[in-house]
Order: C-alpha cells, then sequence, then structure tokens
C-alpha cells in the first residue's frame, strides 16, 4: 500500500505548506519512499528520495528544498510502502519517468498493487523490477489493452511529457483508493482519503469547505493548473478482476497449503502494521497473513477449539467459499480496503 495526492491551481502563498501536509499524509500509508513531480511555470520538478517525507534523514536545509520542489503549479506527491521489490531502491520510488525516443513521455505514481507486471515487460521486451512502473510502461507506448489484463488494483496519476498544463488521475479498480475534491478557492486536490486531504487543507490554512467528487471506475480525470476538472478524451484505464485472472496471476490463499492444513477459514481483520491496515488479510492454521505487504501474525478463529479431533475446527470448503464470495462482493462494490 502507498500514498499518492496532488493539487492544481492553488494560491501561490499556500503551495509549500499544502505539498508538505500532503507529504505528511501519505506518510501515513508509506514508509519507504518518497517522491513528487511538479510544474513550475514551464520547467519541470522531478524527485525521488529513500525515506519519508516527514524524515529524510538529510539536512534541514535538503528536506526544505524536496518540498520546495513540490510546491509548483500543479503537482503529483508519493509516499511508497514497498510490497514487492526493494524497499530501498532509489530507482524503484515513485514517481518514474518513463523515456520514449530521448525524452520522457510521462511522469507518473500508483497506489495498490498489479499483478503479472513481470511477464508483461518480458513479453514486450523489456524487464521490470516493480509492478508500478509496467503499468506506465504499458500508458507510454498508448497499450491500455494489454495493461487491462493484469489483474490488480489500485489508482494512477501521471503527468504527460508534451501536457504539463494538467494531472491525470483514474481509479483503475472499484476498489481504488482515490479522493477528489474542489475547495471554496477553487483548487482540486486528490488523495488516497479524504482524510489526508481535510487535514492538509487545514494545516495550509486553506477553508475545508469542499465539494466531493464521485469517481468513477477507469474514466481518466485531468485536473487542469487553471482549475477545471473534466474527463479526458484518453481510453479509459482499468485493470483485470484480480479473482478471474489468469491462473498464474491470481491470487489465491489455497496455494499456500493443502486443505488439510486449514482451520476454519476466518476474517482476522486489518493488518496490524500500522503503515499498511489492508483489510485484504486472510486466516488458516492458526495464522493471519496480510496479502498486501505479507505480514503475518497469530489468529485463532472465534470458535476454534484446542480439541485436534474437533471437526468443527477444520477447513470444510464451506468457509472459503463465503469468504471468497465476501471479497468478490467487495472488490465489486468497493469498500474500504484501502
Amino acid at each position: 500500500m502507498c500514498g499518492l495526492a496532488g493539487y492544481v491551481n492553488v494560491a501561490p502563498d499556500k503551495r509549500v505548506a499544502l505539498a508538505l501536509a500532503l507529504g505528511a499524509g501519505v506518510d501515513t500509508r508509506a514508509g519507504h519512499a518518497a517522491g513528487y513531480v511538479a510544474v513550475h511555470g514551464k520547467a519541470v520538478r522531478y524527485a525521488r528520495k529513500v525515506g519519508t517525507w516527514a524524515n529524510t534523514k538529510k539536512s534541514a536545509g535538503a528536506s526544505a528544498r524536496f518540498v520546495k520542489g513540490a510546491a509548483g503549479d500543479l503537482a503529483i506527491i508519493h509516499g511508497r510502502y514497498a510490497t514487492c521489490g526493494d524497499a530501498n531502491s532509489l530507482l524503484q520510488a515513485h514517481p518514474f519517468a518513463v523515456q520514449r525516443n530521448g525524452r520522457t513521455a510521462l511522469w507518473g505514481a500508483h497506489n495498490g498493487m498489479i499483478e503479472g507486471a513481470h511477464e508483461s515487460a518480458a513479453a514486450h521486451g523489456r524487464t521490470c523490477d516493480v509492478d508500478s512502473r509496467e503499468a506506465f510502461e504499458l500508458l507510454a507506448d498508448g497499450n491500455v489493452k494489454d495493461l487491462a489484463q493484469l489483474p490488480g488494483y489500485g489508482t494512477l496519476a501521471w503527468l504527460d511529457g508534451t501536457l504539463r498544463d494538467r494531472v491525470r488521475i483514474v481509479a483503475m479498480t472499484p476498489c481504488a483508493a482515490l479522493e477528489i475534491c474542489r475547495t471554496a478557492c477553487g483548487a482540486i486536490v486528490f488523495a488516497s482519503t479524504r482524510a489526508i486531504i481535510l487535514d492538509a487543507l487545514k494545516f495550509a490554512g486553506i477553508p475545508c469547505d469542499v465539494t466531493w467528487y464521485t469517481v468513477e471506475t477507469g474514466k481518466v480525470y485531468e485536473a487542469h493548473a487553471d482549475g477545471r476538472l473534466t474527463f479526458s478524451a484518453h481510453a479509459d484505464v482499468t485493470l483485470a478482476d484480480r479473482w478471474r485472472a489468469p491462473a498464474a496471476w491470481a491470487y489465491d490463499p489455497r496455494h499456500e497449503a493443502s486443505t488439510d492444513d486449514f482451520d476454519e477459514f476466518d476474517d482476522p481483520g486489518p493488518c496490524p502494521i500500522a503503515t499498511c491496515g489492508s483489510m485484504d488479510t486472510f486466516a488458516y492454521d492458526g495464522n493471519a497473513y496480510c496479502a498486501d505487504c505479507d505480514a503475518h501474525w497469530t489468529h485463532v478463529a472465534p470458535d476454534a477449539t484446542d480439541d485436534p479431533a474437533n471437526e468443527a475446527d477444520y477447513f470444510d470448503g464451506e468457509s472459503w467459499d463465503r469468504w471468497l464470495e465476501s471479497e468478490r462482493d467487495r472488490a465489486r462494490l468497493g469498500s474500504a480496503a484501502e
């Protein structure tokens, strides 16, 4: 799980405070890396670093320059929590600058997870060390068809290399974490959660009287530097249903153990890792697991007993079916998985 935020049409004297506060907001969902891309007049400023917005392990001056760099006419702000790849790799931090013909085609950041990215990259003659980058490689190719075949979830935000007066944003799946609002003063602000937005507006001294937009899955929004929010002419951008994905990519806890090893399948609640908190968790055989950050912890189903001969404690198929159907419903309805 990562944190994603950004804005357009914010008064110049509010931008540094808002960028700082949005960075602190995405930190609550991140912890491994931070980055931004921002437009300042005709110039694009782009930077990434290992660490968080709040604690970079660098000098105060370097931290201030980083935040000021993000405080542009428009900006995309990201905090990374590595669920794959190398958490300490600067090259795997977001946003990614994707090159085509010797120029930057786009700068993009992702919050979520994409399965099959390595296979997709290999099929297109490239390597992939982190799942998110492949989404932007496909976007740079204009290949939304192949992107739609990859299972996963999440939100993308990117700055086009030639259209630098707008940020493009899309919730690729119903359960993607994306909130977009217009403030009373005409700014457009987006983030993974409403709390990130409201806390940042309050910190920056921007009135929190906002209008929230209903986000349509797959529709690419364009937040323009002049404060307009429009649907883009860009083709819809979606991901495949994780439960109907190709077998090699689909996530299925039954691959982790034989049915003989399962206690009654149970919902252990949210991930206990403070920087994660994902609801994409499952439990069996006395243990719980998080599908987002791979954490695991001891969990005993409420009706379990210490008697191994009690067949009611063991997986009988019905618990799995109930849980799987609830997960499918959650993916379709977009409940609070993020």
